[in-house]
């Protein structure tokens, strides 16, 4: 029987990761997860991921991985640990991400938002081709953590 194929989600335990994971292992996806909050679920390591050796550590304990995807991340400052914003918190967690997958790595999908087209006057649907109005710190840093990404040695990114 061939294995079935393992997906590593960042930010298991947030709002998308959770459905994601749901989702996935309801697919059939042999599904294991990074995240900061502790959890009863043995497939997901507890890990920060501000913490480039413990984000190495987290993804050996849940390799081999074919696809991973990057959901981690926080929506504002107010969540965020002392010391960081919510803008630092997303791009260094990014940063550390594509360290530790390297230019080797599984495909990559990283979760962007739609925000990073800006809030006001959109009255149609969003296209690629539009252009980028960061309103608000988080779409900010999604705006860098995509750039993070294009520029990064990973050679297999889906930007959602």
């Amino acid at each position: 029987m061939p294995r079935r194929p393992r997906v590593l989600i960042t930010g298991s335990q947030g709002f998308l990761g959770k459905a994601l994971c749901n989702s996935l292992r309801a697919a059939g996806y042999d599904v294991w997860g990074i995240d900061r909050l502790p959890s009863s679920d043995e497939r997901v390591v507890n890990a920060d991921l501000l913490d480039y050796q413990a984000t190495c550590q987290a993804a050996e304990a849940a390799s081999p991985f074919d696809i991973l995807i990057h959901a981690a991340a926080l929506t504002s400052s107010k969540f965020a640990p002392a010391g960081q914003s919510c803008l630092s918190f997303n791009t260094k967690v990014t940063e550390n991400v594509l360290r530790a997958i390297g230019k080797s790595g599984p495909r990559m999908i990283f979760l962007s938002s739609v925000s990073v087209y800006g809030e006001d006057g959109r009255y149609r649907p969003v296209t690629v081709d539009d252009e980028l109005r960061p309103a608000t710190e988080y779409a900010r840093s999604k705006v860098l953590c995509e750039q993070q990404i294009i520029n990064s040695d990973v050679k297999h990114c889906d930007i959602l």
